[in-house]
């Protein structure tokens, strides 16, 4: 059923990258392409917020980028949110367009051999890496 999901979405976006390169226009850049401002927010005690800012902030991509951390969510382009399953060393990873609250990217990482944080923020950096390129 996931592949069939997947497959649909591609096709879908085959087509409209068709339709807009017939027509001429380019697609707009989605927030995960530009966006300089990061607002962490954690849906669990099991994950420490400070740690994953040290974390992102040690990233040269994430400088590269010209990214920050803001705690304003007025100023924020992406939400970086993290959950962890209930009874589990899973946690997952969510990055949103803060102005119209839509997810962009979804990932997950596990607990088990070490801290979650680094794994967290190298998922964020290969996440954003996808569609966007380092400068």
């Amino acid at each position: 059923m996931q592949r069939m999901t997947k497959s649909l979405a591609a096709i879908a976006g085959l087509i409209l990258w068709s339709h807009l390169a017939v027509s001429g226009q380019e697609p707009a850049p989605s927030t995960l392409q530009t966006a300089k401002k990061v607002m962490i927010l954690m849906s669990t005690e099991f994950a420490s917020r400070g740690a994953l800012e040290r974390e992102l902030l040690k990233r040269p991509e994430f400088k590269q980028w010209g990214m920050i951390i803001t705690d304003n969510r007025e100023e924020a382009e992406l939400i970086l949110q993290v959950d962890r399953k209930v009874f589990t060393t899973k946690f997952f990873l969510r990055i949103i367009d803060a102005r119209n609250t839509h997810v962009l990217a979804a990932d997950r990482a596990n607990s088990i051999g070490g801290t979650i944080e680094p794994k967290l923020a190298d998922r964020f950096i290969k996440q954003v890496k996808a569609v966007r390129p380092i400068p």
